[in-house]
């Protein structure tokens, strides 16, 4: 009972959130996949893997990318004006997709795609590596600093589309 109720409340609190973003279908089928899904997570880790130890390697990678595209996938219901465009876009990403268009599309965007290749790669750094280079940053001037996050900056707003983007929140 305590178990079950404990996957219950995950879910309850996921749909509280979608509820709370507008009272639209979307934002519930976005909290109930959100909580059906952090449901079946916690039941995972209950059941079938018992140890306290965290999944390495392949597991550790798969892992990553299904909660990503999955992520992703509930991003469709939050960000779309109604269920009705969902359907439209999962019809076409299922049945219309043009692979063609694929290596257009990373040449258009290759400094976006840069920038997710050298972030996906810094993650598998180990974090002794990690650690020494937070140490080394710490140790530096604060004018160095300055430096290296401005120039982060530069590079970061280099990469943004020319569209200005509100902040998500301004649309409820």
């Amino acid at each position: 009972v305590g178990k079950f109720r404990t996957y219950l409340n995950l879910l309850i609190t996921m749909l509280l959130g979608g509820l709370w973003h507008g009272a639209h279908i979307k934002f519930i089928i976005w909290g109930a996949l959100h909580g059906g899904a952090l449901g079946i997570h916690k039941l995972y880790m209950d059941y079938v893997l018992r140890s306290k130890e965290e999944p390495k390697g392949f597991r550790r990678f798969l892992g990553q990318v299904l909660t990503f595209h999955f992520v992703c996938f509930c991003w469709l219901y939050f960000r779309a004006s109604n269920v009705a465009t969902v359907d439209k876009m999962l019809y076409q990403m299922a049945f219309s997709f043009q692979w063609q268009a694929v290596p257009q599309m990373i040449m258009g965007y290759q400094l976006i795609f840069g920038f997710m290749l050298l972030a996906y790669a810094l993650h598998w750094l180990p974090r002794s590596f990690k650690n020494e280079v937070a140490y080394f940053f710490g140790a530096m001037p604060d004018v160095a600093k300055a430096f290296v996050i401005t120039v982060i900056l530069l590079i970061v707003v280099q990469a943004q589309t020319g569209k200005v983007v509100p902040f998500i929140y301004f649309d409820f």
